[in-house]
């Protein structure tokens, strides 16, 4: 949703721009265009680079406010078409996912991520949700599995657990987030994120 776009967008500027080989970073927050929807990317990151070159990097958000340790996998969009979930469709670079009750998100490709999901033996838990459509309002099933986040840092090469500070940004932006107040303040998490382009 679009919190988790907001949050991703402060989180990926500061990130690559800490990286000094950067000069620059422009982000596109495309989740409500038809276009990117149909692909599965929410933001376009440019990131512009000392030698003058220019890397365009696809994420998909994913916005979890459950304080569990799982990760939904999309496999059926929709059972009533027979649409595949995002977990295959998606044509984003990173997927960021992001645990907003807990400072922290987890980033790996999806396309490994699908990967692990075809070949898994594990006996995860299958989910069915309700959803409606958002013209006509017509109900139909989502189905997909939760994957313990150790799985998905085990299992998936890229993945990767990192912090990201959803509480000091909202502080900084002035906006009031009481569920947070039980947890301790978060620290920079600059040095902490392992992905360069």
């Amino acid at each position: 949703g679009s919190v988790g776009e907001f949050y991703a967008k402060r989180f990926l500027e500061k990130q690559y721009l800490s990286q000094p080989e950067n000069i620059k970073v422009d982000i596109k927050d495309v989740h409500d265009v038809p276009h990117y929807q149909r692909k599965g990317i929410d933001l376009l990151v440019d990131v512009y680079k000392q030698n003058g070159s220019i890397h365009r990097i696809l994420f998909e958000v994913k916005n979890d406010s459950y304080t569990t340790n799982n990760l939904f996998a999309e496999t059926v969009s929709n059972a009533e078409t027979g649409t595949k979930g995002c977990v295959f469709t998606s044509e984003a670079h990173w997927w960021l996912y992001i645990y907003e009750n807990q400072d922290r998100a987890i980033m790996f490709n999806p396309k490994e991520l699908a990967d692990f999901v075809k070949s898994t033996t594990k006996n995860y838990r299958k989910v069915t949700l309700m959803n409606t459509t958002s013209i006509t309002g017509q109900p139909f099933k989502t189905y997909g599995v939760l994957i313990p986040v150790a799985d998905v840092v085990k299992y998936v090469p890229s993945a990767r657990e990192i912090r990201i500070p959803i509480r000091a940004m909202a502080k900084e932006l002035g906006i009031d987030m009481k569920r947070f107040d039980s947890f301790k303040k978060y620290k920079s998490c600059i040095d902490e994120f392992p992905y360069k382009v």
